[in-house]
């Protein structure tokens, strides 16, 4: 299941429509049902952007300093 959200998120993220690489839905409301559905997109969005934090920093692991991303 979280393979398959990541693949999704990895393909919406490098997709030619600007529309379908910035997929933001608002939360759930009151509707239980969806609730399950938007916390598995809330936590793809946040590992991709902790992700992309993390790595330009010095002591990050594996630095992305001194490489241009084009992230459009």
């Amino acid at each position: 299941m979280f393979n398959e959200r990541f693949a999704t998120a990895a393909n919406h993220l490098s997709h030619d429509s600007p529309a379908v690489r910035l997929p933001y839905a608002p939360g759930p409301g009151s509707d239980p049902a969806e609730r399950p559905a938007f916390a598995g997109l809330h936590e793809v969005r946040n590992t991709i952007i902790c992700i992309i934090v993390a790595h330009p920093r010095e002591n990050a692991t594996t630095s992305w300093q001194g490489h241009d991303f084009d992230f459009v």
